[in-house]
């Protein structure tokens, strides 16, 4: 009990965008889950988990990247680890739809070449890797938002902080998408937040 009530205590005010859309979702959920604190075990869809795995194998990517080069095999060789741990951790609770196993994993090692051809060798003023943000939404720092950026970059050329949120969508979001999405106000409110207001 006494647990429950710290965590209620230390999260209460502090919200995310993935705890807004759960209340948006599945107001009762939410109740469950954040007012009364308790934990229910839930089935994890395989996109879910799929994202986990690639945003993970990316991390290790930017970290090694840092000191020395990474061959392509090595990657998903890391993803492949990555990969087979979590499923063992996770015992039997991935929710496979349309495909199976190997389908999914598959596209995983897909998405993860083509990102790896794609920005090799990998230059880029990485200034943090899954970086908490965390903002006020009132005057008295009462409420507030937080959230994790996968990876920020800053452009010398152009002088702008660029945010990187891998997704493993089949489709990339249109730009009136983009324009809409409250995850990445989010981050940019929590940005100026960090690096001044301009």
């Amino acid at each position: 009990m006494a647990e429950k009530e710290a965590r209620k205590k230390r999260d209460g005010n502090v919200y995310s965008h993935s705890r807004l859309w759960l209340y948006e979702s599945c107001p009762e959920f939410y109740r469950l889950r954040y007012i009364d604190g308790i934990e229910i075990e839930m089935p994890i869809h395989v996109s879910l988990f799929l994202g986990t795995v690639v945003h993970s194998a990316l991390e290790w990517l930017y970290h090694q990247v840092k000191n020395r080069p990474v061959d392509l095999d090595e990657l998903i060789e890391c993803f492949k680890d990555k990969w087979y741990a979590e499923m063992t951790l996770l015992n039997g609770s991935v929710r496979f739809g349309n495909g199976d196993e190997e389908e999914s994993f598959n596209k995983g090692v897909k998405f993860l070449v083509d990102y790896y051809m794609r920005f090799k060798p990998f230059k880029q003023n990485v200034l943090a890797i899954e970086r908490k943000i965390i903002f006020p939404l009132d005057t008295e720092g009462k409420y507030k938002i937080q959230g994790y950026i996968d990876r920020l970059d800053y452009n010398d050329e152009e002088k702008v902080y660029e945010v990187h949120d891998y997704k493993t969508n089949a489709y990339p979001k249109k730009q009136e998408e983009l324009d809409a999405d409250r995850q990445l106000a989010f981050y940019n409110l929590g940005i100026k937040e960090l690096y001044g207001k301009e």
